[in-house]
């Protein structure tokens, strides 16, 4: 009984941790930094932008190409990045903080 208890928690755990990563690469947002600040994808990957902000603050995206919402701490916004390009961005609430992501054609 005890066996089959720890392989169901192992299972449940891993499981956790792949659904975790299953969006793709994460892009954290705070006044203290941008990690990471520079991020190559191909087109048809999705990234999360995620407010780690602990001590509180809202983080606003800011960029001519992406349309993303006011993310409150520890909230998280996903975005399919569809056509090549660059995509430049800074948080308004510390406009030196500033990202950029790098979307190239998908492999063949």
């Amino acid at each position: 009984m005890l066996i089959r208890f720890l392989l169901a928690a192992t299972v449940t755990v891993f499981g956790l941790v792949g659904s975790a990563s299953a969006h793709g690469p994460t892009i954290k947002l705070s006044y203290g930094q941008v990690v990471p600040a520079r991020l190559t994808i191909r087109v048809g990957d999705t990234v999360h932008f995620h407010n780690t902000n602990l001590g509180g603050g809202d983080c606003t995206l800011v960029s001519q190409t992406l349309e993303a919402p006011v993310l409150a701490p520890g909230k998280g916004w996903h975005h399919t990045f569809t056509e090549p390009g660059e995509h430049a961005f800074h948080l308004k609430e510390r406009a030196s903080r500033q990202g950029r992501v790098r979307v190239v054609p998908a492999a063949d």
